[in-house]
């Protein structure tokens, strides 16, 4: 039997995760050019993140 792998989420936590989501969403809906590919309502995106 093969050892399972981590996720990322296994190593370092959903709470962590979700830090990093708040963290990063508001920089690319504030950001010109990334803005664009990332359209839509961002507290739904951040969610299903």
């Amino acid at each position: 039997m093969q050892p399972r792998l981590q996720t990322i989420y296994d190593q370092i936590g959903g709470e962590t995760i979700d830090k990093l989501v708040q963290a990063f969403y508001p920089k690319v809906y504030a950001n010109p050019d990334l803005s664009l590919i990332f359209q839509g309502d961002m507290s739904e995106i951040m969610r299903k993140q």
